[in-house]
């Protein structure tokens, strides 16, 4: 049986040739060859340049196919085309393309099945190892395994399917300050577009950087119908914003009134709540319990406990250090998370805003 693995890169122009070889280096396809194909997903005015990049990769091809976002979209059933050409058409107006990429994943996941993989992602493990931070990061994932055994082996060699899904990455933070994260929690209200809008829960703290989802599955269905409501219909704004548009908060706040930073403070802000809602407002519909939850229940294992991977975040120096050349800093910005049964790392650098 094929197993799926995405890619989505959506926006204006390739990323730069050492960031365009994430592709190569993350693909499952060259850890576990048999059986896994990789897709790479991109709008038509990066089409042709994606397929004249130069392969940089000592594997050849890191790519097996790329496909067009918009074909996919044309051939959604019923009003969904519409609603996704809509909200696609939105967001890469208001240049959101780490939203519309998010909007994407659900949607391509959802039509194909397997799995999707930011590009900012890194198998560890294979061989083999060719650069310094090659080095570095297996290093890193040799100390971390025997320091915390019991939560950290690799079981999934394969990328194999699962039976139940959809499944999201459950962050647990190491040499973390903040206690609720410490925790893997965190406090979710249930979104405008949801049965119980308002409601407060206690849920996992969900990242949205890998995801695996079976063909159909009802759950992602339900999440790509949220994340098109709060994007079509209305979306929860900080009060203060109250009579914005989703579209001002995204990209007009500096012509409103804002400063620059409490501009980019809020499209962050929006960003990241698009895919939170969805994801979590969409696993909950589906959650038989959500009917009779209480205000601040803890649902992580009632609600979440099938569906999430242990995932671990951590800084390389927690604390201030100080470098080679005696400048010192208030902590590590080499800040990663590391999904043990993938043998996954995600390597956060804040591009995605």
């Amino acid at each position: 049986m094929t197993t799926l693995v995405h890619y989505i890169y959506v926006g204006t122009e390739v990323p730069e040739q050492s960031n365009a070889r994430r592709f190569a280096w993350s693909t499952p396809r060259h850890r576990v060859p048999d059986g896994v194909r990789t897709i790479l997903w991109c709008n038509k005015a990066l089409y042709e340049p994606f397929k004249a990049l130069k392969r940089q990769s000592p594997w050849g091809s890191p790519i097996q196919e790329i496909q067009l976002i918009e074909t996919l979209i044309d051939a959604f059933p019923g009003e969904s085309s519409t609603a996704l050409k809509a909200a696609a058409e939105l967001l890469f107006r208001c240049k959101s393309f780490a939203a519309l990429k998010d909007m994407m994943s659900l949607a391509i996941v959802w039509a194909l099945g397997g799995y999707f993989l930011d590009a900012s992602t890194y198998l560890v493990g294979f061989e083999p190892s060719l650069t310094d931070k090659d080095t570095q990061l297996r290093t890193f994932v040799s100390q971390f395994r025997s320091s915390n055994a019991i939560t950290a082996q690799t079981t999934n060699e394969a990328f194999r399917p699962y039976a139940l899904g959809p499944r999201f990455p459950a962050l647990r933070a190491v040499n973390s300050s903040d206690p609720g994260q410490q925790l893997g929690q965190e406090v979710h209200v249930m979104g405008l577009n949801s049965s119980r809008p308002g409601l407060k829960l206690i849920t996992p703290w969900i990242e949205y950087w890998a995801f695996y989802g079976n063909k159909g599955d009802r759950i992602l269905l339900k999440m790509l119908e949220l994340y098109l409501k709060n994007m079509l219909v209305k979306m929860a704004l900080p009060a203060k914003y109250n009579g914005w548009s989703l579209e001002d908060a995204l990209a007009n706040g500096e012509a409103k009134g804002l400063s620059a930073e409490e501009a980019k403070g809020l499209r962050n802000h929006l960003l990241g709540q698009l895919i939170c809602s969805a994801v979590k407002d969409g696993l909950l519909e589906c959650w038989p319990g959500l009917a009779t939850a209480t205000e601040s229940e803890d649902v992580r294992g009632s609600a979440f406990g099938a569906v999430t991977w242990d995932a671990f975040m951590y800084r390389r120096h927690p604390t201030e250090y100080t470098k080679k050349n005696q400048t010192k800093l208030p902590h590590s910005r080499w800040l990663r998370a590391y999904v043990p049964e993938l043998g996954l790392m995600k390597r956060y650098e804040g591009s995605w805003r």
